[in-house]
Parts: C-alpha cells; sequence; structure tokens
C-alpha cells in the first residue's frame, strides 16, 4: 500500500497535500522584507477572534494527528481550537487545556469540549480519561463525544472489527458481543459535516455579523495604512 501510494503521488495521481505527516516540522522565526512587507501580511492574513462576541467557547478534541488534517479547515474556518490528544491525554496537556477553559469560564464563556475517537474499549477509555483529567482543573464545561457512535456504525454501515481479546479493558466489550470501529472508518465528508454541525449550534448570528462588519472595517484601515507607507494617497 505504501509503495503504491508513493507512486501514485508521485505520478500526480494523488495530490501530496492529501497525505498529512505530522511527525516532522521546520521551526524558523518569522521575518520580512520590510515595514511594508510586515503590514502587508498583516493586512492579508488579519482576522478578528470569531468568539468574542459569542456567548459560548468552543474546543475539538480529536484522537489521531492524521484525522486532525481532515478536520482542521472547518475548525480554522471558524476559529475554534482543534486539540490533537493522541489518545490518552498527558497530564501536561490536560491541565494547560483546562486552564484555558478556566480563563473563558473566568470571562463568562459557556465551554463546550466535543470528542472525535475510536469506539473501541481504548477509545472509550482515552475518551472517559479526557472528560476526568479535565474535571479534576475545571469542572464548569459541557463533554460530548461526536464519534464514533453507535448510531453512525448502524446507519452508515462503517467497517468493524473484532474487539481484541488482549486489550485489557476488552472484556466487557466481548461480553456483550460488541465490535470495534476506528474514527478512521468515517468518511471524510461525514467527519467534516459532524464538526460543522456541533460548532454551528452555537454561532450567535447576530454576533457572527457585527464581527464580520468590524473585520472588514478593520481591514480597510489597514489597507489605507500599507498605501501610506507606500506613497499612496489614503481614503
Amino acid at each position: 500500500v505504501v509503495n503504491q501510494l508513493l507512486t501514485m503521488r508521485r505520478a500526480d495521481v494523488i495530490p501530496y497535500k492529501w497525505v498529512a505527516d505530522f511527525t516532522r516540522w521546520q521551526r524558523k522565526p518569522t521575518t520580512y522584507d520590510s515595514l511594508e512587507n510586515m503590514l502587508d501580511v498583516t493586512r492579508t492574513a488579519y482576522r478578528r477572534a470569531l468568539w468574542n462576541d459569542q456567548d459560548a467557547y468552543l474546543e475539538i478534541w480529536v484522537k489521531k494527528d492524521a484525522l486532525a488534517g481532515v478536520l482542521v479547515d472547518i475548525t480554522e474556518q471558524w476559529d475554534v481550537p482543534l486539540m490533537v490528544a493522541r489518545g490518552f491525554s498527558s497530564e501536561t496537556f490536560a491541565e494547560s487545556a483546562a486552564d484555558n477553559i478556566r480563563e473563558k469560564v473566568k470571562h463568562g464563556k459557556r465551554v463546550y469540549i466535543y470528542h472525535f475517537g475510536d469506539s473501541d474499549p481504548s477509545g472509550e477509555a482515552a475518551r472517559d480519561d479526557i472528560a476526568a483529567k479535565l474535571a479534576m482543573y475545571e469542572e464548569r464545561f459541557t463533554f460530548e463525544p461526536v464519534a464514533v457512535q453507535e448510531w453512525q456504525i448502524k446507519e452508515w454501515n462503517l467497517p468493524t472489527r473484532k474487539t481484541k481479546g488482549t486489550d485489557s479493558r476488552a472484556k466487557e466489550w466481548i461480553a456483550a458481543g460488541r465490535d470495534s470501529c476506528e474514527l478512521d472508518a468515517i468518511p471524510a465528508n461525514l467527519l467534516r459535516d459532524l464538526c460543522t454541525q456541533v460548532i454551528e449550534r452555537h454561532v450567535d448570528e447576530r454576533a457572527l455579523a457585527q464581527t464580520i462588519a468590524i473585520e472588514k472595517a478593520e481591514r480597510e484601515t489597514l489597507d489605507n495604512i500599507v498605501k501610506s507607507l507606500n506613497g499612496a494617497s489614503p481614503k
């Protein structure tokens, strides 16, 4: 499979961007050619914080790095943090996340955590572990598993596998005759739809329209600053 995938990527059958590699990265400070260049980049990249004017604060938690690449387009569009737990969250990661939640609560936000993980003994245990660790430091949030759910396995006819007897947590699952299902089994378009749905349920459209209008005005201000520095007459 790996060799065939590599061959298809090199033959431009499969775009390189379809495959995510989150295990390697480059570190380099951000630098600019000039002040004008910096402001021009800022003007292009500027986004006003969407949730500052909303009553809620959201986080999307996902078990696997690879599936973060499926959801990140949605979370970036909606300015929602995407948290990659890699199964069982470390104590450090959970405490840091809880500290952020605590700050949002102090500012009057209702906090919602949405979790995407496997439907198997380890996946269920990892999900519960994350909720418990967050609650150790801050209890005022709503935690909701989004996927994989039993109804999704049945309704979408998702592929399953026999639950592994070697998993120390599998005894009750095997006794109940429950099979396991990976989060990867859900088609990417359905995963993105699920993510969009849980986010949009908390969006106040009137507040969103106001945020967009302010962002537009602020972008125009940046346009004028850049034109002024370039020697053009500002509006």
